[in-house]
């Protein structure tokens, strides 16, 4: 994230231009409120119903995925492009054009868009000719969803080797990993069976993707959720369903409520 404090024409004014290489966030700078788009304008990798990508994942070092596509196509522009002409519209527009994995979104005050990408960027002036991480577009083709990074590696390695053990040991790896996001889908099943009663709005709640409408609500049931039932830093595949919470306070519009009900169906323990 980049924040700049300009000064334009004798007037100061602070505007925060938001760079953020995740999925699913573009439900909550969706419901930022109107009155306060001429305070921030955001960049997300993907929309709120898919993934980002990682990309460079085949490399000679036999490393998982080297950069973020999203986050790559970005610094690569930032080096090429003269950030003293370019505005942060034509920086979102060739940005969202080489992110082709998933969909770049903005949102927030456009007309902060028609700014100097150096203004929230630092020194624009280009001093000497940029290092690109690869002149071979082809490179990036090898590109996964951030999710299923882990996952893929692993059974890369396991194509890769001859040896029983380590292939025996990666397998236990992979299973670790299907376990473990059986365990975080149930968690969050069984919070949707203890509110919600009728078969036909489960299913509701458990499908449909709506924007943030209540940020209280949905900042205070994600992180009791967080302390209560699933550490989102060990187990960040349970962010792919965060927007089941959202869908409960919508549906529910008691924070109070929800929360409580964590207290039971997560007192045999946090994932």
């Amino acid at each position: 994230m980049e924040n700049g404090n300009i000064v334009n024409e004798n007037i100061h004014r602070e505007i925060g231009a938001n760079y953020v290489p995740k999925g699913g966030t573009d439900r909550l700078f969706a419901s930022v409120q109107p009155k306060l788009y001429r305070l921030l304008y955001a960049i997300t990798a993907a929309n709120g119903h898919e993934s980002s990508w990682g990309t460079y994942c085949d490399n000679d070092m036999e490393l998982p995925c080297l950069g973020d596509l999203f986050s790559v196509n970005w610094m690569d522009d930032s080096d090429e492009e003269d950030l003293g002409v370019e505005t942060l519209s034509d920086q979102y527009e060739l940005v969202k054009k080489e992110t082709d994995k998933s969909h770049v979104m903005h949102f927030g005050d456009l007309k902060i868009a028609k700014e100097p990408v150096g203004w929230f960027q630092g020194d624009q002036r280009r001093k000497t000719k940029p290092l690109r991480i690869s002149a071979n577009k082809d490179a990036k083709d090898g590109s996964w969803p951030a999710r299923d990074i882990e996952l893929m590696y692993l059974h890369r390695q396991k194509e890769m080797t001859n040896d029983i053990y380590e292939t025996k040991s990666i397998n236990k790896k992979i299973r670790k990993i299907h376990e473990d996001r059986r365990k975080v889908k149930a968690q969050y099943y069984k919070v949707v069976d203890a509110l919600i009663s009728d078969p036909i709005d489960r299913r509701r709640i458990l499908e449909e993707r709506n924007i943030v409408e209540d940020l209280g609500c949905h900042d205070s049931v994600t992180r009791i959720f967080h302390l209560l039932c699933i550490n989102f830093n060990e187990y960040d595949y349970a962010l792919k369903y965060v927007y089941i919470l959202n869908n409960l306070c919508i549906e529910l519009g008691n924070s109070k409520h929800i929360s409580n009900t964590f207290l039971d169906v997560c007192n045999f323990g946090r994932l």
